[in-house]
């Protein structure tokens, strides 16, 4: 009997290979489209939210723990500590008092000087308020080569002053020209911008103003002109206030009320 030989074929598949056949890919990509789908509703969220409750949300996961040492969860109080703590609470105060400045002296404008508001021009910043009191054409807050005040400039500076002098604020006040060069009584356009910066300094004290509010007294020439298109502008002659609340006279205030209850 022949011997006879049995031959196995044995056939195995290819591992992987798919190529852009398969179907993984598609995976990955939806999990990239989801991630950036959050990631731009994140930062739409975040452009949305005012900014107390951006600083809630910051301290809420800076101060953020599971257990809390007997092992038990943490359910964040509703005290504004949790909201923001410290930082919220004078946030909320500075705007208090901005807008309360800002309204005393649009009040007394129009009850008083709605003839001089012409004069004024009022930005709202982070902390407090820049206030510029300018020239008009023809209508000079101090006399050609004068340091002294006119009548209607006293009468701005005592508005501002009776607005500001029993808020938590510090005052850095700042004297202005033009770019006409002047020469006259011996003065330049430096100094004379100094001494008008200071003379607006005496005046609010006399009005009022305590003086340990006023931290700085600066004379800039026509170095920082408010009309930059056109240096010689009027309105560049001016004075300038610079109102910033103080954190911690809000901050002393409020130990102070605690302290009384």
């Amino acid at each position: 009997m022949d011997e006879k030989t049995t031959v196995i074929i044995v056939k195995r598949g290819k591992k992987g290979g798919e190529g852009h056949h398969g179907g993984s890919w598609k995976v990955a990509y939806a999990d990239f489209v989801t991630a950036m789908m959050a990631f731009f509703l994140l930062m739409w969220l975040i452009t949305m939210v005012s900014p107390e409750k951006r600083a809630g949300v910051a301290h809420y996961f800076q101060t953020f723990s599971i257990f809390n040492p007997s092992g038990r969860s943490i359910i964040p109080s509703a005290s504004p500590e949790s909201r923001g703590g410290t930082s919220v609470l004078k946030f909320s105060k500075t705007r208090t008092v901005i807008e309360k400045i800002k309204g005393e002296i649009g009040k007394g404008l129009t009850e008083r000087l709605k003839a001089l508001s012409g004069h004024l021009r009022i930005e709202v910043l982070e902390k407090g308020l820049r206030i510029e009191i300018t020239d008009l054409a023809g209508e000079p807050l101090f006399n050609p080569g004068s340091a002294e005040p006119t009548q209607e400039a006293k009468e701005i500076l005592k508005l501002i002053t009776d607005s500001v002098k029993e808020e938590p604020i510090t005052i850095e006040i700042e004297g202005h020209s033009d770019a006409t060069p002047y020469k006259g009584n011996n003065l330049n356009n430096w100094e004379l911008s100094v001494l008008r910066a200071s003379s607006a300094f005496k005046y609010m004290v006399e009005v009022g103003l305590p003086v340990e509010k006023v931290t700085k007294i600066t004379g800039y020439s026509d170095t920082k002109p408010l009309i930059k298109e056109n240096p010689f502008d009027p309105r560049n002659r001016r004075i300038s206030l610079y109102i910033e609340v103080a954190e911690e006279h809000l901050t002393s205030s409020e130990n102070a009320t605690k302290t009384i209850k």
